[in-house]
């Protein structure tokens, strides 16, 4: 996809993959570098096109205004017969605290290097540009094993590139689309699960709900308990009856005209 500029007064010019953070990015306005910015949003769509997504994963206003560290890698070439320059294709990624589970339900919280979009040029599709750029990423990024990184929404591609170069097959899908392979949780220590006192809990509650319903007469039975309680005749004080020439008796009959109002 040809840049209507000359990217290597900008970039390094002994490498075609370029790395650009977000504060690097937010230096290249539209104002100063049109051409660079709409290049971006550019291969984004072409990237959504490729994947059948009816908006792009990838413009510069998205990467600008995460709040995740987004980087994007771009693979470019100045060819020299041209004052322009030209993007084949690009990686997006920032990492991400993910909520996490095995094939055993085991529960992990990691913060990887999630790919969030990757695209290469159709033209450029079979060469070894994909993989050369992934390997720059991954170098990059501390060394980082593909086997250790998450994959946002992958399409079939992308598995099949990940399987190709790198062996990883058996995806784990998470339930937030996220997806990893089961070398990820190698050497990762599983959070602690509360499954067996939530159990505990629950079945705590069901055999007292039993107990209340498991008898056709036990609601009688409660029934029967509290009016016992309330109607006992042991339970209720005997009425007190005052001598009328105390003065105890001699204040209840001028207030009320009755004599066992406290009784």
């Amino acid at each position: 996809m040809e840049v209507p500029f000359d990217l290597s007064t900008i970039f390094n010019k002994d490498s075609s993959i370029e790395r650009i953070d977000q504060s690097r990015l937010a230096r290249f306005t539209p104002q100063r570098y049109p051409a660079l910015c709409k290049a971006i949003d550019r291969i984004g769509a072409l990237s959504a096109k490729a994947q059948n997504l009816r908006k792009p994963l990838t413009t510069l206003d998205r990467i600008l205004d995460s709040d995740d560290g987004q980087i994007l890698y771009i693979y470019w070439k100045k060819p020299e017969s041209s004052p322009f320059s030209t993007f084949i294709g690009f990686i997006r990624i920032a990492r991400k605290k993910l909520y996490l589970r095995d094939f055993d339900d085991k529960q992990y919280i990691a913060e990887p290097i999630c790919i969030l979009d990757f695209y290469i040029h159709e033209s450029e599709q079979h060469s070894e540009i994909g993989h050369e750029l992934f390997e720059k990423m991954l170098e990059s990024e501390g060394g980082t094993e593909a086997a250790k990184i998450a994959l946002d929404k992958p399409n079939e591609t992308l598995l099949n590139f990940l399987k190709k170069y790198y062996k990883l097959e058996n995806p784990v899908w998470q339930s937030t689309n996220f997806v990893v392979f089961t070398a990820f949780f190698d050497g990762i220590k599983a959070e602690p699960s509360n499954d067996d006192g939530m159990h505990s809990a629950r079945s705590t509650k069901r055999m007292f709900q039993n107990s209340r319903t498991s008898s056709p007469n036990n609601r009688t039975r409660h029934a029967d308990a509290v009016s016992s309680l309330i109607h006992e005749p042991e339970l209720t004080s005997p009425r007190i009856k005052y001598d009328p020439e105390t003065p105890r008796g001699r204040k209840c009959i001028r207030d009320y005209g009755h004599s066992n109002i406290f009784g």
